[in-house]
């Protein structure tokens, strides 16, 4: 499948939740204006039926609402999704829900437009209409409104920044309660770390290798994101990334994603090379199997993963030092995959690993030279 193709489909995914979340949002707040106006108006003898047209709030606050979730969606996915990575939770929500409501109230002005505009059966900029907005735009209703849609993004943003800082899923895990009770499931890991970081370090020095991490962790995240990688953890020069079978096998993900890292870091060597003076490269093992996942935790409750499959992988992965190549995936691996058309592997047999007694067949992975 076209990564591009992917991306494209992830992002419009994350433009359609947000657009259906907020057209609810307004369908909810204008049912309970409705619900309002009818309590009180029954009191003074006023029929809301006549009075206020219900139809005509609920399309115009769902339309409005679901163009709003339609901006904030797209303006997320193809911009601040990437621009806002690096700052801290505090900055990143302070900023961007500023930036909304800014364009909220944009919107509401506009919005206040074509609903005065459909009401009088003028056209937009008609004195009538105009003398409508002002009097919306002055009137404690528009400062309740920006209160309460200001609510929701606050909310929106809270959950998306949220959502980033815990991990791709991983809130909606903790929400749902998917590993309260913990789980067996077949999961595939790899490891990947950065060759010579000891050298690089010192190199370096501590502040530049700091942000060489940050830079490469930051480089690397859509590349996973993409090929449906979730992060599980980061240690020191190291990153684990894990896949559920499905989605590890779904178009060799899991492959696909160590080479896209490798094409990503290469395309952007001069921005490596004019700050650091180098270009990271990295090793990485690959391998799956069954494994006990859970929540544990109190007060830093955290989503585990507990299993041989970890300490194997991690174990390929520095395996591949010695056998002189960057990427070494198991015979277990190999068995469930579809690489012939994509990547070479070079059987290297079965090989003793560090600490552990039984051994295990292990391949080298290539990627294959396409001709034109």
């Amino acid at each position: 499948m076209n990564r591009n193709f992917i991306k494209i489909k992830s992002s419009l995914f994350k433009i359609f939740l947000l657009a259906l979340g907020w057209a609810i949002a307004g369908a909810i707040f204008a049912i309970n204006d409705y619900m309002s106006v009818a309590h009180f108006a029954k009191g003074i003898g006023i029929n809301t039926d006549v009075e206020f047209n219900f139809s005509r709030n609920l399309i115009t606050s769902v339309l409005i609402a679901s163009i709003g979730g339609i901006l904030i969606g797209a303006t997320e996915a193809f911009y601040f999704q990437r621009k806002f990575r690096n700052l801290s939770f505090g900055k990143a929500l302070t900023l961007k829900t500023l930036f909304y409501s800014a364009g909220l109230i944009s919107l509401i002005f506009i919005g206040s437009f074509v609903y005065h505009s459909i009401f009088a059966g003028r056209f937009v900029f008609h004195p009538d209409v105009i003398a409508g907005v002002k009097n919306h735009m002055f009137s404690k209703l528009f400062w309740a409104q920006i209160l309460t849609w200001s609510s929701v993004i606050l909310i929106t943003q809270f959950v998306l920044v949220t959502s980033d800082k815990f991990g791709q899923g991983v809130l909606v895990q903790f929400l749902l309660g998917k590993y309260h009770k913990p789980k067996t499931e077949t999961r595939i890991f790899m490891f990947l770390d950065i060759k010579s970081a000891t050298t690089i370090a010192e190199k370096l020095q501590h502040k530049k290798y700091f942000e060489l991490l940050n830079d490469f962790f930051s480089d690397i995240t859509d590349p996973i994101i993409y090929n449906k990688g979730e992060i599980y953890q980061y240690v020191g020069d190291e990153i684990t990334v894990s896949w559920t079978l499905e989605n590890g096998i779904e178009n060799n993900n899991c492959i696909d994603c160590y080479f896209e890292i490798k094409d990503i870091i290469n395309s952007l060597s001069a921005k490596y090379i004019e700050k650091y003076n180098l270009v990271p490269e990295f090793k990485a093992g690959l391998h799956l199997g069954e494994l006990i996942t859970g929540e544990v935790g109190v007060v830093k409750k955290e989503i585990v993963f507990s299993g041989d499959v970890l300490n194997t992988t991690s174990r390929i992965q520095a395996e591949c030092n010695k056998q002189n190549c960057s990427l070494l995936i198991s015979e277990d691996l190999v068995k469930v995959l579809h690489t012939d058309s994509k990547y070479d592997l070079e059987d290297l047999g079965k090989i003793k690993l560090k600490g552990k007694d039984e051994m295990i067949r292990l391949f080298s992975v290539t990627a294959r030279t396409q001709i034109l």
